[in-house]
Parts: C-alpha cells; sequence; structure tokens
C-alpha cells in the first residue's frame, strides 16, 4: 500500500489513527478496543486492526500500554519521545 508523504503513513493506517483520535476525544483520553476500530475502519478481523497498530507504533504515531493502543497527537508525541 503507498504511503503519503508528509505522514509516512498508509491511506489505512491513518484511517485508523484519525478514528482513534475522534474516539479517544469523545470518551476522555480513552482508546478504542481492536473490534471497535474493526468496526468502524471496516477492518475485517482484529488481527488485521493489531497489525495497523503495530506499524502505527513503530511509526511512532500510537503508544502501547499494557496492550492499550492511544493515539498520538501534537504535544502526546514530544512528550512520549521524551519519556
Amino acid at each position: 500500500m503507498a504511503r503519503t508523504a508528509a505522514t509516512g503513513m498508509t491511506p489505512r493506517e491513518i484511517v485508523v489513527w484519525k478514528f482513534m483520535l475522534r474516539f479517544q476525544a469523545k470518551h476522555h483520553g480513552m482508546g478504542p478496543s481492536m473490534q471497535e476500530i474493526a468496526d468502524a475502519c471496516a477492518i475485517g478481523t482484529v488481527s488485521g486492526v493489531q497489525k495497523h497498530l503495530i506499524k502505527l507504533v513503530e511509526k511512532g504515531k500510537v503508544l502501547n500500554r499494557n496492550r492499550r493502543y492511544v493515539a498520538l497527537q501534537g504535544k502526546d508525541l514530544a512528550h512520549a519521545e521524551a519519556s
């Protein structure tokens, strides 16, 4: 899948990341479950979601805390890099 030059993410990764940001904004910072991501982003399996999340962690867009994934944005990215 082609990457977007500005973000380094694939189009599907962008969809997942943006969904996570919107979900977290509505749920006081709590990240969505993998099933919620699969349903919202039309990903057929939870294992498919996990593959996208692993790539987003590698790219520094998502933080994995005890298998609970949280999307990072702006100041969160700077804080995560410092820790």
